[in-house]
């Protein structure tokens, strides 16, 4: 559908100017209140019409952008692996992955004796990510990557600022029963309900923070 172009009304009648221009004018002003309205309800249509489109392909921008954090996430894990986590001596660097116990494990953060850090033990571990599963994870911790996460203790996870991720990121979290864990970022950087505030204590099953203009959106 096409814009309609509004035409401009005539002069609006003015009692001033006399009876007869008075006349003309009224007569020329509610001649064209007809089609002046015709093309006012089409324009809106059309706008109705391209909003709509346009919240359509936010949508679909977002959905992408979260795929794309998830591939980017699998993509970093695959081109550091390291191997089998048996085989592997020293330090070790992130970003780094390994093969350990029949699972993927990404490195989150540099360990000084990687013999000492063992996947699915220590905490510098997590499974590799990948778009269907979570990833388990134990605070103390600071994130990096956008994903799905799951919380297996009562300890401290911090999120990046909002304010330097695209709108549409999103970090998605569970807990294990039994515990509280504690999600945090920077000053006002959550947006709920009852206002703006840096920390959620997770109480429920799960929770959704997705980034839209610089502040996680609960």
């Amino acid at each position: 559908m096409a814009y309609t172009p509004i035409t401009p009304l005539p002069a609006v009648p003015d009692a001033n100017d006399g009876p007869d221009t008075f006349t003309e004018d009224a007569d020329a002003f509610l001649g064209a209140l007809p089609a002046w309205a015709n093309q006012v309800n089409a324009a809106g249509a059309y706008i109705d019409g391209v909003g709509a489109a346009v919240d359509a392909d936010a949508a679909t921008a977002s959905a992408a952008a979260s795929t794309a954090t998830a591939v980017q996430n699998i993509v970093v894990s695959a081109a550091n692996f390291k191997g089998n986590y048996s085989a592997l001596t020293g330090a070790l660097a992130v970003p780094a992955s390994v093969y350990h116990n029949g699972n993927y494990w990404q490195l989150l953060e540099n360990v000084a004796n990687v013999t000492l850090e063992v996947p699915g033990v220590s905490s510098k571990w997590a499974l590799a990510s990948n778009p269907s599963g979570y990833v388990a994870i134990a605070g103390p911790l600071t994130l990096t990557y956008a994903g799905r996460y799951l919380i297996t203790n009562s300890g401290t996870i911090t999120l990046p600022n909002p304010a330097g991720l695209n709108d549409g990121v999103g970090f998605v979290f569970a807990r294990v029963i039994g515990f509280e864990p504690t999600i945090q970022t920077v000053t006002d950087g959550i947006k709920w309900r009852g206002g703006l505030d840096n920390v959620i204590n997770l109480r429920s099953s799960g929770i959704a923070l997705v980034v839209a203009s610089g502040k996680y959106e609960v």
